[in-house]
């Protein structure tokens, strides 16, 4: 059997004995010779690749994407007994670890800290003695009230990472509740 691999990432997978990994440009059509295909990984993958599958894959049983949503997949069009999988949870850690870079670039001013350095420029403000906890501005997480909207498989991963740098963590979501230790509110 045959699993089409994307191009867009490198792959390597272990298969079982019978299985051949075929890797595809995910931006074109599918080449007539692998027609014959059972399974297809998707990502970074066009329209136009998907359309394909969709119509030139008869013997197609599975579609793996590695991302979290798949609205892009179902809209191809692929018959009702090819299974659709997501790839929710599969990027996480590292999602939260690039929201975390991110906080705490804008919460320690990083950008302004780059600009007063190319001028040359030590401001007392951006460094130097300075409360822990001035008034009208967020200066670190010690302390810090955070809610995370949306508190699924990314927020429940990033909030032991902020409670780790001492924010008081709370989640929003669809439903109310304890998830992953962590207070979840919902609108009423």
């Amino acid at each position: 059997m045959k699993i089409l691999l994307p191009d867009t990432m490198p792959l390597d997978p272990t298969l079982p004995e019978g299985w051949e990994a075929v890797v595809v440009d995910a931006r074109a059509e599918i080449p007539a010779a692998h027609h014959d295909a059972a399974a297809l990984v998707v990502w970074g993958s066009s329209r136009r690749h998907l359309a394909s599958a969709a119509v030139d894959l008869p013997q197609l049983r599975l579609v793996q994407s590695l991302a979290a949503g798949v609205e892009g997949i179902l809209a191809a069009g692929f018959a009702d007994d090819v299974v659709v999988a997501t790839g929710a949870g599969l990027h996480s850690r590292t999602v939260s670890e690039h929201a975390l870079a991110m906080l705490l670039s804008l919460v320690r001013r990083l950008p302004e800290s780059r600009e007063a350095q190319e001028r040359h420029e030590w401001s007392d403000e951006l460094g130097g003695l300075q409360p822990l906890h001035p008034e009208g501005r967020l200066t670190t997480l010690l302390g810090a009230r955070v809610l995370i909207w949306g508190f699924g498989s990314i927020g429940q991963t990033l909030a032991p990472m902020l409670q780790g740098l001492g924010a008081e963590v709370r989640g929003a979501a669809r439903s109310a509740g304890t998830r992953a230790g962590v207070e979840v509110i919902a609108e009423a």
